[in-house]
């Protein structure tokens, strides 16, 4: 049986065991399950707030919500306004009232009013939500049931033995459920539950007075990591005065290390590991050597124009074809008069190379067509000498080179093509040595040895497959340019660095003048960076400037070598649940919060021991932590997993 969106349907539990994925893979929208529900498959990177906990690092999980076709009308219904605002740490059921109300509200309206303020900036620029639809407690506690209740594995081995199931929740339960997640094997049975508890400080306040320590296991040891993301360059949408191809980057930093106070939103200390997680876009004007990138899109254009036969001109810098031609007639004035010494300290020129800056601006065949006529006649003169690099094999500087010598110079026909290719290769050759330069000006490589990777002056290779090398050498430019800026790195770092980035990029077959640069191309160059980096590393102003994007606190909790629960308490910015924003409209009281961390039925009530957990915690809000404010900008949510259930 079919789903209606396409998917197969599965109208048994136990019939998952026959699931493949594959099975997944080919339905795009889910598979559907029981009627009701859909299921999903995806890499635990993808899903919020799961993303950040270690003992689903790299997993593939199943995710099950509403059915597509039966939730989308109500949701859209919902969300349509609410999306767009955000509750500023009050009540917000007051301005609800009956959904056809909102068809009357305008944003405006609503940023009137108290207690309310525009994120749709803030927020929707950078958020990149998780699509789903979430089930009321109703239907996660009856889906629960039945999953739990198998007494084979989820799946065969052949196919997706043991992955975890996660059931996305409406966030309306007494706890602010958010998902539940079931793992189960032979061996045991896995539990857990994401819960949200807001945004603003008075969350926090009461998360900070309670403790997520409070309820603790008798008798288990525990120990804790902590995690504090930071974004350097934030991913951003495109607005208007951007290139319409533009690809945002970004740039993220990521601290890890142990906890034995258990603080909140604490600073990093200076010995903690480091890693950074860099893209770096393309057409970003915020990152580094963005003339570079509007250099190597012009390259790139004139390389598909010979892979498809047609030019097209869209160049929004481009001058007027007599600025061109003007520019032209004074640099060959300029060469003509140049006076050439062997000893002089003035830096060499390249005559393609300054020619290739002028075309630049060039926006259509007939003026690079006069252009070369310009050129051309010159050279039948036989009398123009012009500085080249020796290394230079374009086109061009072996006509100027034949033109100055006496061999038989023979100009080529200016149809069809061939000016473009005349242009590609001379702006080929000066891309490739500007790269080359910054790599060896700035230390990056000790050697052009070490660049060989790079080299684009192969006999087998077409113009345009040239123009393709370039962009990898770019991306490797780019991204040890963003670590220069924004990192406190030594030459040895610096060059280990290069080293990974290089031999990772090289590797890339890539033909943007075949396919085009799109997001799904950009994305592959991608790369973390960590060898031997610490907190050291980062200019110590970064914690004055910028906040965590995420903080993380995990716990492990073991009795023996038996690891038996963990719990992640999670800061993040970005609530990219879009239900999350009406789903916390009720205020959670301290009898809640302390149900909420609950680990087991017999963990210790104790007054006094809530006492001391309280002291505990203002003490250690004396020492280096963020600004209590801070929680302004957060949404607090509780990760708790129960492992191994028989060892409790």
């Amino acid at each position: 049986m079919m789903s209606k969106n396409g998917g197969k349907s599965c109208g048994d539990c136990n019939q998952l065991e026959t699931l493949t994925r594959n099975d997944f893979i080919k339905a795009s929208e889910g598979i559907s399950l029981l009627g009701n529900f859909r299921a999903r498959l995806f890499k635990s990177r993808d899903i919020p707030i799961l993303c950040d906990f270690s003992l689903y690092k790299n997993l593939e999980v199943l995710v099950i919500d509403n059915d597509y076709d039966k939730s989308s009308e109500q949701s859209a219904a919902e969300t349509s306004i609410e999306e767009k605002i955000v509750n500023n740490g009050e009540d917000s059921i007051k301005y609800g009232g009956s959904p056809l109300k909102f068809e009357f509200l305008t944003l405006s309206a609503l940023q009137a009013k108290d207690g309310f303020k525009s994120v749709e900036h803030e927020y929707f620029q950078s958020a990149n939500f998780f699509n789903c639809n979430p089930l009321s407690e109703k239907e996660s506690a009856f889906l629960m049931n039945r999953l739990s209740s198998w007494v084979e594995p989820t799946f065969s081995h052949e196919t997706l033995r043991n992955i975890p199931l996660w059931i996305v929740t409406d966030c309306k339960d007494i706890h602010n459920t958010i998902m539940f997640g079931i793992s189960k094997s032979k061996d045991s049975m896995d539990y857990c539950r994401i819960q949200c508890f807001g945004r603003g400080n008075a969350v926090a306040k009461k998360y900070l007075l309670v403790g997520h320590h409070c309820q603790r296991i008798s008798g288990l040891e525990e120990r804790s990591k902590a995690v504090s993301v930071i974004n350097i360059i934030r991913r951003t949408h495109n607005v208007e005065t951007d290139y319409k191809e533009r690809v945002s980057g970004f740039m993220q930093i990521s601290a890890t290390w142990n906890c034995s106070d258990n603080s909140l939103l604490m600073i990093p200390p200076l010995s903690a590991p480091l890693s950074v997680h860099l893209l770096p876009g393309w057409l970003d004007s915020r990152m580094p050597l963005f003339g570079l990138a509007v250099e190597l899109r012009f390259i790139i254009s004139l390389a598909r124009a010979l892979r498809t036969g047609s030019m097209k001109w869209d160049n929004l810098n481009g001058s007027s074809y007599e600025l061109i031609i003007d520019k032209v007639k004074k640099l060959i004035e300029e060469e003509r008069n140049a006076k050439r010494s062997t000893g002089s300290k003035k830096p060499f020129r390249d005559f393609t190379g300054r020619l290739w800056k002028i075309m630049l601006s060039c926006n259509s065949a007939s003026t690079l067509i006069d252009v070369l006529k310009t050129i051309f006649a010159i050279l039948r003169s036989r009398t123009f000498v012009v500085t080249l690099h020796s290394d230079n094999r374009s086109q061009l500087a072996r006509l100027i080179s034949d033109s100055a010598s006496e061999k038989g110079l023979i100009l080529p026909r200016l149809e069809g093509l061939t000016p473009i290719q005349i242009l590609l290769e001379i702006g080929v050759e000066d891309f490739h040595r500007s790269c080359t330069e910054q790599f060896l000006t700035n230390e990056y490589v000790t050697s052009k040895s070490e660049l060989d990777f790079f080299l684009i002056d192969g006999f087998d290779k077409s113009p345009e497959d040239r123009a393709d090398s370039l962009l990898a050498y770019y991306y490797s430019l780019v991204a040890m340019a963003a670590c220069k800026q924004y990192l406190n790195l030594n030459k040895h770092q610096f060059r280990t660095f290069a080293r990974q980035v290089i031999s990772k990029y090289c590797l890339l077959k890539i033909s943007p003048s075949s396919h085009g640069i799109c997001t799904e191309m950009v994305n592959k160059f991608t790369i973390d960076l960590s060898t031997g980096l610490s907190v050291m590393n980062i200019p110590p102003a970064i914690y004055d400037i910028k906040k965590p994007v995420t903080w993380a606190l995990e716990t492990i909790y073991s009795k023996g070598a038996v690891e038996c629960a963990r719990t992640m308490v999670h800061f993040t910015k970005e609530a990219r649940f879009p239900f999350v924003y009406h789903g916390l409209a009720k205020k959670i009281d301290h009898v809640e919060l302390q149900e909420s961390f609950r680990l087991d039925e017999e963990g210790n009530n104790d007054e006094n021991e809530l006492k001391n957990a309280k002291n505990d915690r203002l003490r250690n809000a004396k020492k280096k932590t963020f600004c209590e404010d801070f929680f302004d900008d957060y949404y607090c949510s509780v990760l708790i997993a129960r492992l191994n259930l028989q060892n409790l």
